[in-house]
């Protein structure tokens, strides 16, 4: 049975032209736009990819684990996402480095969904 494919794409409002930036595989997550509105941050089976806006190449780094959803970008260059043991992350995406964030406490069985509040200081997240 051959995959279905989605595409994102572009619509400029003033001019109503479209542009397909990335196809990707049916059941992905959504894509997240970058702080500086230059990037777009898609999972891909196993990997992250970075779609840019414009003109350019697509980075495509790999997730720790399979298990890993992304969730907001912090900054231009860290995204924070939730592991496969439910616990919520940051991760450069230029030197690859990860830092836990959260820990789970008795009673708490998963962390996810987090969101970045402006300024990328802080972020919230569902428990």
């Amino acid at each position: 049975m051959e995959q279905e494919t989605l595409e994102v794409v572009s619509l400029n409002l003033v001019t109503q032209q479209t542009r397909i930036l990335y196809e990707t595989r049916v059941g992905r997550n959504p894509p997240m736009i970058s702080p500086d509105d230059e990037r777009i941050l898609l999972t891909n089976f196993g990997t992250l990819d970075i779609v840019p806006m414009g003109e350019g190449l697509t980075q495509t780094l790999p997730l720790l684990n399979s298990g890993d959803r992304p969730g907001d970008w912090l900054s231009d260059d860290e995204i924070i996402y939730t592991t496969r043991d439910s616990k919520i992350h940051r991760r450069s995406l230029l030197t690859g480095v990860d830092v836990a964030l959260t820990q789970l406490e008795a009673g708490t069985t998963l962390h996810f969904l987090p969101r970045a509040l402006p300024g990328g200081g802080a972020f919230l997240y569902t428990a």
